[in-house]
């Protein structure tokens, strides 16, 4: 099934990991909004527990840049049921959820990996933005399996 799921999900071409600040291995999450102006990338090096996530027009000074403990992270993975698989990753601070998510429709053969964020304060949606079609680069199930390990640790 993880098979399946990841090939739905599809990995990126090394060109399009290049477009952010992340080494392609490093990469769990990336998409561009607005014709490409701003981007997206969930960054999880292999040599420690952490991931970060990077908002902005430069992903070498974003916007926003948050670096948390893989344990740490709120998650959503698909519950194995419905038409879309989905799934979302969400990074707290200061009172606001930045969750990145990706999803596709499960039935629809020609269907494209859709994918954005959804910021919000405490229950309350401030903002929605989903990525340019076609700029959604996609491997947090590799995320899940690392956010997983981290937590089964001492």
């Amino acid at each position: 099934m993880r098979v399946t799921c990841a090939i739905l999900m599809g990995l990126a071409t090394t060109s399009a990991w290049a477009e952010g600040a992340c080494a392609p291995r490093d990469a769990a999450f990336f998409c561009t909004f607005k014709d490409g102006a701003t981007r997206v990338e969930v960054c999880t090096p292999p040599d420690n527990d952490t991931v970060t996530y990077r908002y902005g027009a430069r992903m070498s000074e974003p916007e926003l840049a948050l670096t948390v403990d893989l344990a740490g992270l709120v998650t959503r993975p698909w519950p194995g049921i419905g038409r879309y698989y989905y799934q979302t990753v969400s990074f707290l601070n200061a009172g606001y959820t930045y969750e990145v998510w990706s999803s596709v429709d499960r039935l629809d053969e020609a269907a494209r990996l859709q994918g954005g964020i959804t910021v919000m304060k405490e229950e309350a949606i401030v903002a929605h933005l989903e990525c340019d079609d076609g700029s959604v680069q996609d491997d947090l199930l590799a995320l899940f399996d690392r956010i997983e390990a981290a937590r089964a640790r001492p």
